[in-house]
C-alpha cells in the first residue's frame, strides 16, 4: 500500500496551505517581515504556475503586495485585492478555475440553521467579549460613524454589514477556501487554515487584539463549516451580515453615549 507521502498532489498542496499560512502571518509581523513574506508569497506563485495553487498563489501576492504598499487594512483595500485578483484570472483562460468559488451554493433548512446558530453565538460572544474587556474602540467610531442622523445611521450600518460581510467572505471564504480547495487540501487542514488567515486581519478590528483574534478565527472556522456545506458564498455571507449587524449596534450605542 503506497503512503500517503507518495501522493503526486502534495507539492501543490504544501504550496496552498504554506501560501495561506503566509498570508495569516502578514498582519502580524513587523515592516520587514511583511517583506520577506511578500518575497516567500511571489516566489511560491511562481512555483505553482500551471498548478491548481497557482490562483491561491497569485491571491496571497497580490494581498501580500496591497499590504506591502501601506494601503491600510479596510473594505476598500480587501476590494482592491479581489478586483485585481479577478481581472488577472480573467486574463489568463486556463486560471478561469480559480474562480469556481464565485457562486451562489445552496440554503436548504440545514444551512440556515447553521447560519443561524452561528450568528448567535458570535453575537453573544461579542457582546461578551465587549463587556468583558472594555475596550476602546474610538478609532472605530471616528472611521465609521459620522455625524448624521439616527435614520441615515441606521441605513449605514446595514449597507456596512452587507459590503463588508461581502468582501471579506469574496476573500476568505471565496478565493482562499477555493484555493485551498482547487488544490485538495483536507478539509481538516483547510478549515484552520482559513480561519486563521482569517482571524490574523482582525488584529486591530472588532473584535481585536489576540482575544479578539481568537474570537475570529474560531467565528471564521465555523463560517468556513458553512461555505463547504452550502457549497457557495450566500449563506456565509448571510450568516456574516447577521453578525456585522450586532458589531454596528455595538458601536453605534458607544457612540451615542459618548
Amino acid at each position: 500500500m503506497p503512503s500517503h507521502l507518495d501522493d503526486h498532489n502534495l507539492p501543490v498542496k504544501l504550496f496552498a496551505a504554506s501560501i495561506v499560512i503566509l498570508m495569516a502571518l502578514v498582519p502580524v509581523v513587523p515592516t520587514s517581515g511583511k517583506i520577506a513574506i511578500e518575497a516567500a508569497m511571489v516566489i511560491l506563485s511562481a512555483l505553482s504556475w500551471r498548478k491548481p495553487s497557482f490562483p491561491l498563489g497569485l491571491f496571497g501576492a497580490i494581498f501580500g503586495g496591497v499590504v506591502f504598499l501601506h494601503i491600510p487594512y479596510s473594505q476598500l483595500s480587501f476590494a482592491l485585492v479581489i478586483v485585481l485578483y479577478l481581472l488577472v484570472i480573467a486574463m489568463f483562460p486556463h486560471l478561469r478555475r480559480g474562480s469556481g468559488w464565485f457562486c451562489r451554493g445552496e440554503f436548504g433548512s440545514t444551512v440556515v440553521l447553521l447560519c443561524l446558530g452561528t450568528a448567535a453565538v458570535s453575537g453573544l460572544a461579542l457582546i461578551a467579549w465587549f463587556m468583558l474587556t472594555k475596550p476602546g474602540i474610538a478609532d472605530l467610531i471616528r472611521s465609521f460613524v459620522p455625524q448624521a442622523p439616527l435614520p441615515v445611521l441606521v441605513v449605514g450600518g446595514l449597507v456596512f454589514a452587507m459590503v463588508n460581510a461581502a468582501v471579506e467572505e469574496m476573500m476568505y471564504r471565496g478565493a482562499v477556501v477555493g484555493g485551498l480547495v482547487e488544490s485538495k487540501v483536507p478539509t481538516c487542514i483547510l478549515l484552520p487554515l482559513q480561519a486563521i488567515a482569517f482571524g490574523t486581519i482582525h488584529i486591530g478590528g472588532f473584535p481585536r487584539g489576540w482575544v479578539g483574534v481568537s474570537l475570529a478565527t474560531v467565528y471564521g472556522f465555523l463560517l468556513g463549516v458553512i461555505r463547504l456545506r452550502s457549497r457557495g458564498l450566500l449563506a456565509p455571507w448571510a450568516g456574516h451580515v447577521l453578525t456585522d449587524l450586532v458589531i454596528v449596534a455595538i458601536v453605534f450605542s458607544v457612540a451615542q453615549v459618548g
